[in-house]
């Protein structure tokens, strides 16, 4: 399975992408962790950890997730996702002017839906 995962990003990743990803690094280890990689060989840049959280989307433009026909991988849309944010739109994301909500736990926010541009 790493390897179909490794040779799909291979293909797959924008230019710029990163090639490592460390994954569940606690606040208390961040530190250790960011040490340790800045030591490594081969490092290109700076490391950037990126805080996510869980949210779920709830409506789009008025309607309910939980009832709309999804097929294939539409169906991953009712389910929660990782999230984060960032200090500028990707090359490779479009934003629309669609009205969608999403829960972060018990909290709803109203925001625009990015989405992937077709490459």
């Amino acid at each position: 399975m790493q390897r179909g995962v490794i040779t799909a990003m291979t293909r797959n990743a924008p230019p710029g992408m990163p090639n490592v990803f460390l994954i569940d690094i606690s606040p208390k280890d961040r530190d250790a962790v960011l040490d340790t990689v800045k030591q490594q060989r081969g490092l290109e840049g700076a490391p950037e950890l990126i805080g996510t959280v869980a949210a779920k989307l709830i409506e789009v433009d008025g309607r309910a997730v939980e009832n709309m026909q999804l097929r294939g991988w539409g169906r991953r849309l009712r389910t929660a996702r990782p999230v984060t944010s960032a200090a500028a739109r990707p090359a490779y994301v479009d934003i629309t002017t669609r009205a969608v909500v999403v829960s972060f736990g018990s909290q709803r926010r109203s925001a625009g839906l990015r989405r992937r541009r077709n490459r």
